[in-house]
């Protein structure tokens, strides 16, 4: 998972060397801890890994700076609808991150890149469902899940660690993610299904 995800951002990284390190460390503290309170900087990180992602699958010879532009794009598409349109923004972080999780995990198996989309969109598919019930829960675990493989790959890259030590960040991250946005849910919003919102 942290050899596609620094694969995706080698484009990133070839570009801006040791300032995406930073990005990716604060973006994914941020996420990590508020992503369920500031909604918008987790739906730029969903965009943005997802522009990523597609632009790497459909278009594998284009250059890293059209990459990351398009990166960026679907990034500030997913702010916008954050923003301007929450509801439908809130399906699409459900697809998009399970979407983003599945796709990461399958591809750990090094299964052909159809069948890495096939899981890519039941996983989302699933995400875009339970999120319509479970909206505080689905984003805190997303939000908790990306912002520390994001953190992980930010602390990696400084600090050049090896596969074993970054496993052990992102689980100590992880836990500290879902405890910290688990503790800041008032208890109203522990029991809050979407069609309450």
């Amino acid at each position: 998972m942290f050899h596609l995800l620094g694969d995706l951002f080698g484009a990133v990284l070839n570009i801006f060397g040791g300032i995406v390190a930073i990005v990716l460390l604060v973006l994914g503290i941020l996420t990590l801890f508020y992503g369920r309170r500031l909604i918008w900087v987790f739906a730029a990180l969903v965009g943005f890994i997802f522009g990523l992602m597609l632009t790497s699958q459909l278009i594998p010879n284009v250059t890293d700076f059209i990459r990351i532009l398009i990166g960026v794009s679907v990034g500030v598409l997913c702010i916008i609808l954050a923003v301007y349109a929450e509801k439908l923004m809130i399906f699409l972080i459900g697809f998009l991150g399970f979407g983003i999780l599945g796709y990461l995990v399958i591809s750990l198996f090094d299964f052909s890149s159809l069948i890495n989309w096939v899981i890519f969109l039941i996983t989302g598919s699933l995400g875009a469902v339970y999120i319509t019930r479970y909206i505080e829960w689905i984003v805190i675990i997303i939000s908790a899940i990306l912002g520390a493989l994001m953190a992980s790959l930010g602390i990696g890259k400084f600090f050049h660690t090896n596969f074993l030590v970054d496993i052990l960040i992102f689980i100590g991250l992880l836990a500290a993610g879902i405890f910290f946005q688990n503790r800041t849910l008032t208890q109203k919003e522990k029991t809050t299904v979407f069609a309450k919102r």
